[in-house]
């Protein structure tokens, strides 16, 4: 079973100048590690500069990423 971490922000100043990245980052890892999932560090995603209104698959990050999800 593969699990991803999915980090994004909307502007590139976001990225460039804000916390938000790295404190999602740490969200998800806390989470995980809480939970005994174990994301490798290749699994975590980043996304900067783009808008949450475009449709994940559409994403550069996340349509690389929905192309490797399996059901289940």
């Amino acid at each position: 079973m593969g699990i991803y971490g999915y980090v994004r922000v909307s502007t590139l100043q976001q990225a460039n100048e804000g916390e938000s990245l790295d404190t999602q980052l740490k969200q998800i890892q806390s989470y995980s590690d809480l939970k005994g999932f174990g994301i490798p560090p290749e699994n975590f995603i980043t996304e900067r500069g783009i808008s949450g209104s475009l449709e994940f698959e559409r994403r550069p990050e996340g349509g690389r990423l929905f192309n490797q999800l399996v059901s289940g």
